[in-house]
């Protein structure tokens, strides 16, 4: 993953897509715009390179979201506390799936995921 300054008044988010949005509230992708909203910066491009498809299930998403979320708090030098962190990326995971129709989804994935998060942190 990659983030840097966008020097257009945008947002520029590349995955298996590209997204260039003037909001936050515009992002189409789920996690990106969920991770997003908890480090808020100014325009951004940023873009991932991943190697394995969606949908695999081989917790490419739970993946995503921790490597995403890491990658905007290293970027907007916000200090880790690991229990804050795994919080807040429970969050953002259960967030973005509530907007996903349940026929795209494994939600024993996502409740396993979103479980492992929430214990990780609380035993912290």
């Amino acid at each position: 993953m990659a983030t840097n300054r966008s020097f257009h008044k945008r947002y520029r988010f590349v995955y298996s897509r590209v997204e260039e949005v003037a909001s936050l509230a515009e992002v189409e992708h789920p996690l990106i715009r969920e991770i997003a909203r908890d480090y808020p910066v100014p325009f951004i491009d940023f873009a991932s390179f991943a190697d394995v498809p969606a949908g695999m299930g081989l917790g490419t998403s739970s993946a995503f979201t921790a490597a995403t979320s890491l990658n905007l708090a290293a970027y907007t030098d916000k200090s880790i506390d690991l229990r804050i962190w795994l919080t807040t990326a429970a969050r953002s995971r259960l967030t973005a799936l509530a907007s996903l129709s349940a026929s795209r989804i494994s939600m024993r994935s996502a409740s396993a995921d979103t479980t492992l998060f929430t214990s990780i942190a609380m035993g912290l």
